[in-house]
This record gives structure tokens, C-alpha cells and sequence, in this order.
């Protein structure tokens, strides 16, 4: 009977000190200002050229996630072959109201540019302009708007 005391003493010991180090080791949860990484979503229309050729011609959303002196874009909804692709590119050049004309990234593995500046704030999108080079089908364009 003295060991089954003992063994749920010890237990109810046990359970005292990790209650106890639970508290001790909970930080309380800051407030994050979100503000200046909250996404921005525009829809409007994607013109996708290779040459002369129109690859799609359609509606397309874009997020752009400004993050300080850099922002990230994604454009959804292009379909090729029936294929849906999305752009993503991130950490841009951005100055706080544009993505300058001469930026460049990658897109699906290839090299984009940007052909002219990208005026892009929290209450509008003045048009993405992106050359893409490299792909099978040769030079892409790609304008959003």
C-alpha cells in the first residue's frame, strides 16, 4: 500500500513540476503591425504573346505583397494548352509606388523582365508589363492590365 502512495505522490509531483514549467515558459503573444505586408489583389485582363502568336487572352488576378523596399507578384488564371500557370515572382525592386522599368526575375525557371515601370500601390495596378525569354516557345510577352 506504501508503494502505491509513494508511486501517485510521485506522479502527482511530476505532474505539479511540469504544470509548473508549462507557466513558467509561456510568453504572452505580441501584437505584428501587418500593415505594411498585407496583400493587395487586382483583377483585370492577361494578353500572353510568343512573337506574333497569342498564347491566352483573358481574365487574371494578381496579388502583390509589398514587403518594405521589395514586393512580390503572382498572376493567376493564364492557361496554356489548358494547362493553369501561375506567375510568381518575389523580392522585387519596389520604391513604394512602382516596380521600375529593367527589373529582373524568374518566372517557372525562366528569366522575366519587366518592359516598362509598374505603378503598383494598395488602390491600384497601372498595368504589368513582363518579357519572359528562354521558353520553348521562344520569347513570351505578358501584359496585365
Amino acid at each position: 500500500m506504501k508503494k502505491i502512495y509513494l508511486i501517485m505522490l510521485t506522479v502527482l509531483l511530476a505532474g505539479a513540476s511540469m504544470n509548473a514549467e508549462t507557466h513558467t515558459t509561456v510568453k504572452p503573444e505580441s501584437t505584428i503591425n501587418n500593415s505594411l505586408n498585407e496583400d493587395w489583389t487586382f483583377n483585370g485582363n492577361l494578353n500572353v504573346k510568343a512573337g506574333l502568336l497569342p498564347l491566352s487572352n483573358g481574365p487574371a488576378t494578381v496579388t502583390a505583397t509589398p514587403n518594405g523596399n521589395t514586393i512580390s507578384l503572382s498572376i493567376s488564371g493564364l492557361t496554356i494548352l489548358e494547362i493553369p500557370i501561375d506567375l510568381t515572382m518575389t523580392d522585387l525592386t519596389y520604391d513604394g509606388i512602382k516596380i521600375p522599368k529593367g527589373t529582373k526575375s524568374t518566372a517557372m525557371g525562366y528569366p522575366v523582365t519587366f518592359t516598362q515601370d509598374c505603378y503598383i500601390n494598395a488602390n491600384s495596378c497601372q498595368g504589368i508589363y513582363l518579357r519572359i525569354t528562354g521558353t520553348p516557345s521562344g520569347t513570351i510577352t505578358a501584359v496585365f492590365n
